[in-house]
């Protein structure tokens, strides 16, 4: 729990400060090294002391498991291209976001780019 201010209630904190805290692990501040780059964003009234987060996480390599090199579709190709090249960076398809709120929101952006938590407000609700 991060509680800067020492007045028992938890702050949010960037992926440093989570680190740092030892909530996470280094993998999440090696950006690139996974399928996503994860994003938080820290807001609020600063006379509260405790943020508001908009959090979210975006395919460092879009992926369309419909294309190939070919140039055409085939199907299952990505699970037989990852079987065959383990240590290749795959990329995904979907991005999402959070809030304090606890909703989780995902959507297909057709690529990957930085978003804010206006436009994921109309994203479908993770799962639904």
């Amino acid at each position: 729990m991060l509680d800067i201010n020492h007045n028992g209630v938890p702050e949010y904190g960037t992926l440093e400060q989570l680190y740092q805290a030892d909530l996470i692990g280094v993998e999440y501040l090696k950006q690139g090294q996974g399928d996503y780059r994860y994003v938080i964003v820290l807001s609020g009234d600063p006379a509260r002391d405790e943020k508001e987060f908009f959090a979210y996480a975006m395919p460092t390599a879009y992926y369309d498991d419909r294309s190939t090199d070919m140039g055409i579709w085939v199907p299952g190709f990505s699970l037989v291209h990852h079987m065959l090249h383990p240590t290749h960076p795959r990329g995904a398809r979907r991005t999402f976001a959070a809030d304090e709120t606890g909703v989780i929101r995902e959507a297909d952006l057709g690529g990957s780019r930085e978003v804010t938590r206006q436009e994921t407000q109309k994203w479908k609700e993770h799962g639904k």
